[in-house]
């Protein structure tokens, strides 16, 4: 039984596996299955993270963020299903263990045959298309000063009978200001 443990460390050595951490191997399929739905050209995220280059360049930025849970937003708690819900983006503590563990690693490419397959997204809305799109009456202007806005907005919807309504989407019109919502 001796051989087993033996023949696992010369292939250790031999073969110059590692436990590094890589982006390709390990972080890649973080990012790209709970970042780049927003993080992508034309979308509400500030920067890019479609690539190795994009997500080094803001590696220190990523890693302060998921550490103290700013990113992803995702406010449902976890926990409290059994049932996934439709679009989660909450990271598990593994998962923001191993981007911090790479970025203090000096964030290493690694293998390129081992990189995520990038997530389908879908041009437009996301759900399809709408059966009823609701726009606000007037323009609100944001002030650009970095801080959350929280502002109620109705939007009557006209229905005489009661509705069922399956999904709603929100897509602002100025993505650069605005990409989050409670509502």
């Amino acid at each position: 039984m001796r051989v087993l443990p033996i023949l696992f460390f010369v292939s250790h050595i031999l073969f110059g596996q590692t436990d590094e951490i890589t982006f390709m191997e390990h972080i890649s399929p973080i990012i790209y299955n709970k970042c780049t739905e927003c993080h992508r050209p034309g979308e509400v995220a500030p920067y890019s993270f479609t690539e190795y280059a994009e997500v080094l360049n803001h590696a220190l930025d990523i890693k302060s963020a998921t550490e103290s849970g700013y990113m992803p937003p995702w406010q449902p708690d976890p926990n409290y299903t059994t049932h996934a819900l439709l679009g989660e983006r909450f990271l598990t503590i593994e998962e923001k263990d191993l981007i911090s563990q790479w970025v203090e690693g000096g964030g290493l490419e690694g293998d390129p045959n081992l990189e995520a397959e990038m997530p389908f997204f879908s041009e437009g809305s996301a759900i399809g298309e709408p059966d009823l799109v609701f726009t606000m009456e007037s323009e609100y202007l944001i002030e650009g000063n970095n801080m959350d806005d929280y502002r109620v907005f109705v939007f009557p919807t006209n229905f005489e009978v009661d509705t069922f309504i399956r999904a709603i989407e929100f897509r602002p019109d100025n993505r650069e200001a605005v990409h989050h919502a409670i509502m």
